[in-house]
């Protein structure tokens, strides 16, 4: 996880040629804009690089340089600091999501929620799904679903499926087969968590379309999401299969 969220700040600040083009010469280079001038977003370049190399020590150093600036503060490069600094998460965090981070809204949120403060982590995970953080919208319909809110937690999975997150997609998806008994809603939204590679979405739009008898796209579905990690779509395709196969 913390990988993925490193790839997101590194194909922010490297949109052309990436990390890993980047020579010793333009390493050092960078790292003289961090130290000797100052600049936040060099020093967040450098923390990134030097994480992906297996240096977390050096490279929370350069995220906290990044993270304090006193002029330009880098609120990705707090909460990439969060993550290595799991003793002060919450602080890291928190000013992650002071400078407008997403990610950071989110993670305090999730820190707060298992410290059993819901409304704490509630304030956390709106502002989250206000800058357009699928995770934090889906958290947030979580804990309104919770609380019978149903129709509100509804309205923060649209938005967490909207802002690409499969998760949100996969549980609103669940929720129109399950509850509101609208299946081609339900199918419309696992199809689009599927799209976004979420595995379990495609492994409940496999078993909803065979449920229709519809099983040779439901196979391949499944299928998929077993290719994605879904350990429980592996054996549903293994059991489908076996059964076409049986078929005259």
């Amino acid at each position: 996880m913390r990988l993925f969220f490193s790839c997101l700040l590194i194909c922010t600040l490297f949109p052309t040629s990436g990390w890993a083009q980047m020579t010793k010469e333009q390493l050092q280079a960078t790292k003289t804009r961090c130290v000797q001038k100052g600049n936040p977003v060099s020093c967040a370049k450098v923390g990134v690089y030097l994480e992906q190399k297996g240096l977390k020590k050096q490279a929370a150093s350069f995220y906290k340089r990044a993270c304090s600036d006193a002029l330009k503060p880098q609120g990705m490069a707090c909460y990439l600091l969060g993550l290595l600094d799991t003793a002060h998460a919450m602080t890291h965090f928190s000013r992650a999501c002071k400078l407008n981070d997403a990610d950071g809204c989110t993670s305090a949120g999730i820190l707060l929620r298992k410290q059993s403060k819901p409304k704490m982590a509630a304030s956390f995970f709106v502002k989250g799904c206000q800058l357009k953080d699928g995770r934090g919208c889906h958290r947030m319909a979580r804990q309104l679903f919770r609380t019978n809110k149903t129709k509100l937690a509804l309205q923060y999975l649209a938005s967490s499926c909207g802002f690409g997150y499969p998760p949100g997609c996969g549980y609103a998806g669940w929720y129109y087969e399950t509850k509101g008994k609208a299946p081609q809603k339900a199918e419309a939204l696992y199809r689009k968590g599927c799209k976004l590679k979420g595995s379990i979405s495609c492994a409940r739009l496999g078993l909803l379309l065979a449920r229709q008898r519809k099983f040779r796209p439901a196979l391949r579905f499944l299928r998929r999401s077993c290719r994605w990690g879904f350990r429980r779509g592996c054996g549903l395709a293994r059991k489908l299969n076996a059964q076409l196969k049986s078929k005259p």
